[in-house]
């Protein structure tokens, strides 16, 4: 692949792909190419020029979003193989340009000083009219390849060979996102709509249990002056002037004032779906924010902090589940969030469905760890069983094979617990054989360290939990070495004991809270605010942290850090790809994000090089549709494709898939 000898190209038809059928869709192409530095565009509607320039397999072209319209809107117009190779300048921006918000060539074009041409009719307008905004795009997108283009040269200087490497990584990710959109999954359209009626009439019942608990809300309006002044022709008090002076001595003003008057005419129900309603109430009832938004005014670079009623999952904020024993209606305000974020996704199914009755997952773009960001199939929740409103069966049930098919669902355990132990395997690797044994627990292991519970009690808990869950293979000794505290523990009963068992989870809460925070470098005083501790404690519970995890901090001073047009880049030892990296201090989450990001890419393409493509994924794990009698072949491919790619990555540590079968998505995960 010759990056500095390519052609530049762009299409125009009549629409999108569901409405292309043959060649008399097609209107123009238009080609820019470089000649002694200086960039040529011509364009034309020939098939054979056409086919000279994606026939041959020796030619590189740049489109933008080629791998999911040029590409396929070719060969579904002219039937003929796209035997070019495409550098897809779209997922590329994504990579290289990250923090935008639109990578459209329009915008560009603005940037570029280069205007696209508004069409609004793409059947009846002239060739010349569709040649000129082509011809347009193509300038653009020239424009933006040169930008692109400059800056990956200038992040692999060292390893020119990985600049080809990001690009076929970038293109196959577009390639299979494609054939996703193409393909789909089937949704149960009745099981959708009766669960879309349930949650609707759940959310409606919370609403109602809301506005009797929320304040009544005032009517306000405002009273001028009357316009004929207060008096009549005879000297009296008018009406609206009687009205007015009562209302002006009833607020305490001078009589002579003339200016308007602000007044409640009454109160009305309060709407629970009102932010600013919701938050003047829980004020009321003491509420203390723990989860904020920073909004920087683009102008003016002023950050403004805004008090968040829900966390980044779109779920309640634990500081508002405090008020709990306050307002018993927060559980309301709670069941609100739950089903209006349930609500969200099953809509989002019925908006996407298809006239096959189908739905995709919708790559609407990539994170900066190169993670799919997508648009109607997002994170599903959790299938816990437990067929409350939070339980994820309600929408994995929506998701079925089809007639004939199964499903096989498979996702990577663990992934980011084994790049993470990757990089620091030979730093620590007592600890890395430590964090395999059976019933190891990263959580408890801090909260021992940090002084909140014994290595007894450590025990005790994990004994206790195995043995509720029915586990009776499991003895003291499978959890350590029982001590003489362990065996007072044991005697505890009844309320005592549940008690206990209470205080060791608080305990262990804080541990999972500090390494999740810890990670990203969380100071005391904002793990103190969030667990509701001291400043003192949690500085504890950090140190205990990295206490264990010193290794961390140890790797991310060994990876390499370059800035390129004032941006900080990480390069990935993994991957071989430089990773933007927009505060240094979390490199290592960066790099052991982008890490597990790169493992599931490779694991993805071992499965597609045996024939199977998923119709679905997420950042650990991939979703396949086959026909019923070829479901065990296709989990035998999958676990093939495990093997394939531990040997070619040759991480410190191996990596494993669990792969399931079943005839909804609520049955395979």
């Amino acid at each position: 692949m010759e990056l500095d000898n390519v052609y530049v190209a762009d299409i125009e038809t009549k629409g999108m792909l569901e409405d292309l059928h043959g060649s008399d869709d097609f209107h123009v192409l238009s080609v820019g190419w470089k000649v002694e530095n200086k960039w040529r565009v011509k364009s034309t509607n020939s098939l054979e020029a056409i086919q000279k320039v994606f026939c041959n397999s020796s030619n590189v072209i740049v489109m933008h979003n080629g791998y999911r319209y040029d590409v396929p809107a070719l060969e579904k117009m002219f039937g003929f193989k796209v035997t070019a190779t495409i550098i897809d300048s779209l997922p590329l921006a994504w990579y290289l340009h990250p923090g935008r918000l639109r990578y459209g060539l329009e915008v560009y074009g603005e940037e570029y000083g280069i205007k696209k041409p508004e069409i609004t009719d793409w059947s009846n307008l002239t060739y010349e009219e569709y040649c000129h905004r082509c011809e347009e795009d193509v300038k653009i997108n020239i424009s933006l390849w040169e930008d692109l283009l400059k800056k990956l040269n200038r992040l692999y200087t060292s390893n020119p060979e990985d600049r080809l490497r990001i690009i076929r990584f970038l293109n196959f990710n577009m390639i299979l996102a494609h054939k996703q959109e193409i393909e789909g999954i089937a949704v149960d359209t009745e099981k959708l709509f009766s669960n879309i009626k349930h949650f609707s009439e759940l959310k409606q019942d919370k609403i109602s249990q809301l506005t009797e608990a929320m304040p009544k809300v005032p009517i306000k309006k405002v009273l001028t002056y009357p316009k004929k002044g207060l008096y009549k022709k005879d000297g009296s008090l008018s009406v609206a002037g009687k009205k007015y002076l009562d209302i002006v001595v009833a607020c305490g003003l001078p009589v002579e004032y003339t200016g308007p008057i602000e007044v409640i005419t009454g109160l009305e129900d309060a709407n629970p779906n009102s932010v600013d309603q919701k938050k003047k109430w829980l004020y009321s009832l003491g509420w203390i924010p723990e989860t904020f938004k920073h909004n920087r005014n683009k102008e003016t670079g002023e950050v403004k902090v805004v008090e968040q009623i829900m966390t980044e999952e779109k779920m309640l904020c634990p500081s508002v589940l405090k008020l709990l024993d306050k307002e018993p209606a927060i559980e309301a305000l709670d069941g609100l969030t739950v089903l209006t974020h349930r609500l969200g996704i099953l809509k989002g199914f019925e908006k996407g469905i298809n006239d096959k009755g189908k739905i995709h997952q919708g790559l609407s773009s990539l994170a900066v760890t190169l993670r799919w960001m997508h648009k109607y199939i997002v994170n599903l929740p959790r299938y816990t069983g437990t067929g409350d409103i939070r339980d994820g069966r309600w929408i994995r049930e929506c998701l079925v094979p089809g007639e004939g098919n199964i499903i096989v669902q498979s996702d990577l355990s663990g992934i980011e617990s084994r790049t993470s132990d990757h990089y620091t395997f030979h730093i620590n690797p007592e600890r890395i054989k430590k964090t395999k044994e059976k019933y190891y627990d990263t959580h408890t292991e801090i909260s021992v360290t940090a002084n909140l519970m014994t290595v007894d009690e450590e025990i005790w808990f994990k004994y206790e939990k195995e043995m509720a869950d029915g586990n009776t293979s499991v003895t003291p000794e499978t959890f350590g070495t029982p001590g003489e505290q362990f065996y007072e523990l044991c005697k505890l009963e009844g309320a005592a004991k549940k008690d206990k068992m209470n205080q060791l989870k608080v305990s262990r809460s804080k541990g999972k809270t500090t390494n999740y925070a810890s990670l990203y470098l969380v100071g005391a005083e904002t793990l103190a605010r969030n667990l509701e501790i001291t400043k003192s404690e949690a500085q504890k519970l950090i140190d205990a942290y990295w206490e264990v995890n010193f290794a961390v901090k140890v790797a991310s001073e060994n990876f390499n850090i370059v800035q390129v047009e004032g941006e900080n880049w990480v390069f990935n030892p993994i991957s071989r790809f430089w990773m933007h990296c927009r505060d240094t201090r979390n490199v290592f989450s960066v790099v052991n994000q982008s890490s597990a990001v790169f493992c599931f890419n490779v694991w993805v393409m071992n499965c597609t090089s045996q024939g199977i493509w998923p119709v679905t994924q997420s950042h650990d794990d991939q979703l396949y549709v086959v026909p019923e009698h070829l479901g065990q072949e296709t989990v035998e491919k999958i676990n093939r494709a495990m093997e394939m790619t531990n040997a070619q990555l040759k991480l410190n540590v191996e990596l494993a898939c669990e792969t399931q079968t079943g005839y909804t998505v609520a049955e395979t995960h």
